[in-house]
């Protein structure tokens, strides 16, 4: 394996550590990509550029106020600290122009771009090296990504699942793409109690668990293609269609109040352990983004031994997952056939907890961040260097 450097860009706005807004706010931190950015850190191939041109201070004053160059520093640098980032390991540039073409890799994320003014912008579709492009959160600003995408020189995307899948992706960007898939990983629910008895499934409801929040979009592309404002549109109608069918339970709660004022928040008192959800229940459901990506339910749920039940598309097949193997698939936005295979896996646990036992298994050998990330930096050196 090569030993390229990976330069993330501006990380101190995602999630890859504490973020400082969060820590002020006493706001949950995802840390969604930290086992990437440790990954790279105890390889020593990591460095990071700060733009200067970002900030998760959103108000029109806070924003124009920290993105002064003395509270924008002061921001990154009070991030360092607070994430115990050791700046004699890790290089830190302050503009493209200063990345070694020839043996950095640029790693940025697409939806980021919105924040950022054209100078930055310039230097990377001007950039000659490899920039790697990841497409988490992309329905934010398509039109302007699309367009980035466009004019870059040599770019590869990274998603969580196979985003180049996307009907609406398709559309959109025409030229061939080179896409690594990168799913999310499990490592962050290692260090966790973990003492559910998986095989034992009386302890478990026989109820299919409908989980995640119901997200709505304002990209006016995304709308006319999809001729919906739901960034999840299984997860909006199937939730909606079930709500008073028995043998559902949903997080976020099923609200009590008429389907009219159908509200999808969860309350912080409504709020339960990870571990807790999906033990309480035999199956789960969570759906896939319209614009082909999957959530990170799928993977703690089978990692908690609940037997998953999910679309039949790409985005499964690029994950491995096999239909009455380690999951359970319907069609795609048919909620009858979906309502088919909840009552036959209820029907019949002893396939079901088969199909649950399998999948546990597969997610703890296959989604752990050492092979997830050794696979991507192995075909990014066979495909790049």
């Amino acid at each position: 394996m090569a030993d390229q450097t990976y330069v993330l860009v501006d990380p101190h706005l995602i999630h890859f550590k504490k973020i400082l807004k969060k820590v002020i706010k006493q706001d949950k931190n995802y840390l969604r990509y930290e086992a990437f950015f440790n990954f790279l850190m105890k390889r020593n191939q990591l460095a990071i550029l700060r733009t200067g041109e970002g900030t998760l201070f959103m108000g029109s004053i806070l924003r124009r106020i920290f993105l002064t160059k003395i509270f924008n520093q002061l921001e990154f640098w009070i991030w360092l600290r607070i994430n115990k980032i050791d700046t004699s390991k890790v290089k830190i540039y302050n503009s493209i122009l200063e990345i070694n073409k020839e043996k950095e890799v640029i790693f940025d994320f697409a939806y980021t771009w919105k924040y950022k003014n054209n100078s930055y912008i310039s230097e990377l579709v001007n950039y000659e090296g490899l920039i790697l492009v990841h497409m988490t959160h992309y329905f934010q600003n398509t039109k302007s990504i699309f367009d980035v995408l466009s004019k870059l020189k040599k770019f590869a995307l990274i998603s969580e699942g196979k985003v180049s899948a996307s009907s609406f992706f398709r559309e959109k960007f025409e030229k061939s793409v080179i896409e690594f898939n990168v799913p999310f990983t499990i490592d962050h629910l290692l260090d966790r109690d973990n003492s559910i008895l998986t095989d034992t499934q009386n302890i478990r409801e026989d109820k299919c668990l409908i989980i995640g929040s119901i997200t709505k979009y304002y990209d006016i592309d995304l709308i006319e293609h999809f001729d919906s404002i739901y960034l999840n549109q299984d997860r909006s109608i199937f939730r909606y269609r079930a709500f008073d069918l028995p043998l559902f339970v949903f997080d976020p709660p099923k609200p009590t109040i008429d389907k009219k004022k159908f509200s999808t928040s969860r309350g912080k008192k409504y709020r339960k352990e990870i571990k807790e959800i999906y033990s309480e229940v035999c199956a789960f459901f969570t759906g896939v983004e319209d614009i082909g990506l999957p959530s990170i339910n799928t993977f703690e749920g089978m990692f908690y031994g609940a037997a998953y039940i999910g679309p039949d598309d790409e985005v499964h097949q690029s994950l491995g997952l096999k239909d009455g193997q380690n999951f359970f698939s319907y069609e795609s936005g048919n909620f009858l056939d979906f309502m088919r295979v909840v009552r036959y896996t209820i029907a019949n646990p002893k396939i079901l907890q088969s199909v649950a036992n399998r999948g546990q298994i597969y997610v703890k050998e296959n989604f752990i961040s050492q092979k997830i990330y050794n696979d991507l930096l192995d075909n990014v050196d066979k495909k790049f260097f």
